[in-house]
Order: structure tokens, then C-alpha cells, then sequence
């Protein structure tokens, strides 16, 4: 489920595009009134994208952008603007602070439904970065996390890695071979999780790319328990990790080894 934060000094406009969202397209919402109180939901909450207003009384749609952009931890964030305004000039300068799209006020609501669907749709198929509430208010530090780059079909794998992770990385996954190859030089990953069997792009054309990056990003391979590992990914893996069927305690424990030791047994 996407977590959206809707930004809109309107009530009326909050109000339908929470309503919407969570019926449409079944995403979890929260709202800001205005552009600050938009900042301080930022240092409580983590959304996955974010709805903006242009226009908004104190700080603008535009003054927001910049400064979530200067933030590390906000600086691929997807925005969708919400306007009236069609101006070309303006529409250009929002585009420059990484806008996705923009919906024009007034909605219609079934364009804007099949809008959002195939906007979800290209952001989930291109690795959508995933982020996740934070029990504490977000410090400094926290923010300059470094990003895991999940590439794994299997979505039960898929949630136990987010769910041990999720507090310590910038999270990234798709479970697509091909796309996870675009995305190693895009988001240049601290850490790899590579599952196998994908069906497009061969996991050793992966290690390679990885390996042209000229970068020390720590590769994990994960292979079920019955597989066994060739002489060609002893080469080039810093860890295998296994999964057993019914040992899920050992899965995580393994893989949290190979995520945070040095040195792996």
C-alpha cells in the first residue's frame, strides 16, 4: 500500500483527494494544510509520494519543492503537483525540481483515476523508492542513510528484507532484472540483494554492472536451500545467503549478518 501526503491549503480539495485515494486506489493518506505544516509531517511520517498544491498562503508549492530537494532523504521523493495554472513557464520551472506530473484543478475524476493508475503502475515497474514511518522524530543522521537495491521476484522475500531493513536504508526494489540494472548507476546502492532466477537480465550481468561501477557495494545473493552456488558467483559474491522454507529465524539472521558484518562465516 503507498503511503501519500497531501499537501493543499484547501480543505474541500484535501478532503476529496484523501477520499479519493484511499478508495480509488487504496493508498494510505495523511495531510498538511499548508506548506509548513507540510515540513513538519516530514519529520514524523515517511509517504512514498507526495501531492502537492502550487499556490498555498506563507510558503509556496515551488518554496516547499526546494527545500525538501536540498534534503538528502527527500530528493527523489515523487511529487505530483495539484494546479490550476497551465502556464508553460511555471509548469517547466516545477518540472525542474524532479515534478512527475501534475493534475489540473478542477479533477475529473475518472481521467484523473486512469492518470494516477498508470503513474503508480511506471513508478512500482521502475523501483519505486520505499520508505517507512520512523518511530522517532528524524534526525540529521538518519536522513544521510545509505540505499539497498532490492532485486528479488519473490514477494514474501521481498517483505521480510523490507521489514528488517526499512529503519536503517533507503529502500529501493523492483523485480525486474532489466530494470534493476538501470537503476544500479541511477541510485549507485551501498548494498545489492540480488534473488535468482530472474527471468531477464542473468544475475552475473548484474554483478558485472555492479562491478564496472568501480564502487564497494556489498553484493548479497539469495538462492533456496537445494541450490547450490558455481564456481562463477563464488568469484564475484561477497556473500550467498539461503532460505529455508521453514526457518524463517535463520533466514533473517543470516541476512542481517550479511548486510551489517564485515566479515561473514
Amino acid at each position: 500500500m503507498l503511503k501519500c501526503l497531501i499537501v493543499d491549503d484547501s480543505k474541500l480539495i484535501r478532503k476529496f483527494m484523501k477520499n479519493f485515494l484511499i478508495r480509488r486506489l487504496s493508498c494510505e493518506v495523511i495531510t498538511a494544510n499548508d506548506a509548513i505544516s507540510g515540513l513538519e509531517k516530514l519529520n514524523e511520517e515517511i509517504p512514498d509520494i507526495i501531492f502537492l498544491d502550487l499556490n498555498m498562503p506563507g510558503l509556496s508549492g515551488i518554496d516547499f519543492l526546494k527545500k525538501i530537494r536540498e534534503d538528502n532523504y527527500f530528493s527523489d521523493t515523487p511529487i505530483i503537483m495539484l494546479t490550476s495554472i497551465s502556464d508553460a513557464a511555471t509548469v517547466k520551472e516545477i518540472m525542474e525540481y524532479g515534478v512527475i506530473d501534475y493534475i489540473k484543478k478542477p479533477f475529473n475524476i475518472e481521467t484523473t483515476t486512469e492518470k494516477l493508475k498508470l503513474i503508480f503502475s511506471e513508478l512500482k515497474s521502475r523501483g519505486l523508492p520505499l520508505y517507512a514511518i520512523n518511530e522517532e522524530k528524524l534526525t540529521d543522521d538518519k536522513k544521510k542513510y545509505k540505499s539497498m537495491l532490492i532485486i528479488e521476484k519473490d514477494i514474501e522475500t521481498i517483505t521480510v528484507i523490507l521489514n528488517l531493513f526499512k529503519y536503517n536504508f533507503k529502500l529501493y526494489y523492483t523485480e525486474s532484472g532489466y530494470n534493476g540494472y538501470k537503476m544500479i548507476s541511477e541510485i549507485k546502492p551501498s548494498v545489492v540483494i540480488l534473488g535468482d532466477n530472474l527471468s531477464d537480465v542473468n544475475e552475473n550481468v548484474l554483478v558485472n554492472k555492479i562491478k564496472s561501477n568501480k564502487s564497494k557495494t556489498r553484493i548479497i545473493f539469495i538462492k533456496s536451500i537445494t541450490e547450490e552456488i558455481s564456481d562463477d558467483d563464488k568469484d564475484h559474491l561477497n556473500f550467498t545467503v539461503y532460505k529455508k522454507d521453514d526457518n524463517k529465524d535463520y533466514f533473517e539472521t543470516e541476512l542481517k549478518k550479511a548486510v551489517y558484518m564485515e566479515s561473514f562465516r
